[in-house]
């Protein structure tokens, strides 16, 4: 009942930010939300009480999301800054912070920025699509647990994530597939779109592999930081890295791949 009622919660919130994604709000709502996944970030290797760390990755982070609508020179920029500060610290905070802890926390930024960035680029050239990086792992996830609750048996990789089986990440994958299908009916139906299921369902294969593949690499590096999850701001869910360990990687390669084609232009 907790995970529900904190889900109903995330979707009041959450709802009216896409509703208005197009205005400030969109960019505002993932700056507060990368913020608080920055300090799980460097929590991670107990650097969350180092203010040289916290403030210039939740600085960097903050940024990110505005500057995906200013230029892309202008991520790149602050993500130089970031990376030649996160090298230096390394120097200066030696003996007081070890280097790999203060590298691994400059990367896990780094990625979760690209991933934020990702979602706001990827909102602004797909305006209906865009919420298919939301939907795809959320509904995975849902269809993963209840699967794997009802006819899971034989774990998926026990060693890395002992509650996974292998009939919730099919569950998980079917659940992908029904959500891009029935997004490109939706869309059909009452938007007066074009969307072709085959091609629907055909990307919704990489997407479901890269959703658990997602999932499993979240469950590697807390397993590896000996933590069961990255916070707990959301009772029920973890915290807010939990949330979209998933939807990071799908929003890095959706906007990836949409901006593949222009390159060879």
């Amino acid at each position: 009942m907790k995970r529900v009622l904190t889900a109903a919660v995330l979707l009041a919130v959450f709802i009216p930010v896409l509703v208005f994604s197009d205005t400030v709000a969109f960019p505002i709502f993932l700056a507060i939300y990368g913020a608080m996944c920055s300090y799980e970030a460097c929590s991670c290797r107990g650097l969350e009480k180092k203010t040289y760390v916290l403030i210039p990755s939740a600085l960097y982070i903050v940024f990110v999301p505005f500057s995906a609508r200013i230029h892309i020179y202008a991520f790149i920029a602050a993500t130089f800054c970031y990376a030649v500060y996160m090298f230096l610290v390394c120097a200066a905070a030696y003996g007081r912070a070890p280097a790999p802890d203060l590298l691994f926390s400059a990367f896990f930024i780094i990625f979760i920025a690209f991933g934020l960035y990702s979602i706001v680029r990827f909102r602004d050239a797909m305006p209906q699509r865009y919420l298919l990086v939301f939907l795809a792992p959320w509904i995975s996830d849902a269809f993963a647990m209840y699967g794997g609750k009802l006819f899971g048996k034989k774990k998926l990789c026990p060693d890395l994530s002992p509650k996974k089986t292998v009939a919730g990440a099919v569950s998980g994958a079917v659940g992908t597939m029904l959500t891009f299908v029935v997004f490109a009916l939706v869309i059909n139906l009452f938007f007066n779109g074009n969307c072709n299921y085959l091609y629907y369902l055909l990307a919704s294969v990489p997407v479901a592999a890269l959703v658990q593949l997602g999932d499993l690499g979240a469950s590697a590096v807390k397993r590896s930081c000996g933590i069961k999850d990255y916070g707990s701001i959301f009772p029920g869910h973890g915290g807010a890295l939990d949330r979209c360990d998933s939807v990071l990687p799908v929003a890095i390669a959706a906007y990836s791949f949409s901006v593949l084609p222009y390159l060879f232009m």
